[in-house]
C-alpha cells in the first residue's frame, strides 16, 4: 500500500525569476509472511514469520527558477 499526496506554489518576482515551494506526504505500508522449513537427519522445523512495516514521510522543497 502506498499513498502519495502533495501540493506546491510558485511566486513570480518578475517575468524571469520565481520562487517555488512544495510539500509531499508519503505513507507506505507492507506486510508479508515468510514460510520456511529446516530439515536435517534429527528433526524437521517448520516456521512462519510475519513482517509488517509502515512509514510516514514528509518532504518539503524550496526552489528558485530563472526563465530566459
Amino acid at each position: 500500500f502506498h499513498f502519495n499526496f502533495g501540493f506546491g506554489a510558485e511566486y513570480y518576482f518578475n517575468e524571469s525569476l520565481s520562487l517555488t515551494t512544495n510539500i509531499r506526504f508519503i505513507y507506505s505500508r507492507f506486510s508479508a509472511d515468510y514460510d520456511y522449513r529446516n530439515v536435517n537427519e534429527y528433526s524437521t522445523i517448520t516456521e512462519t514469520l510475519s513482517y509488517t512495516y509502515s512509514e510516514f514521510v514528509t518532504r518539503v522543497g524550496l526552489g528558485l527558477n530563472f526563465y530566459f
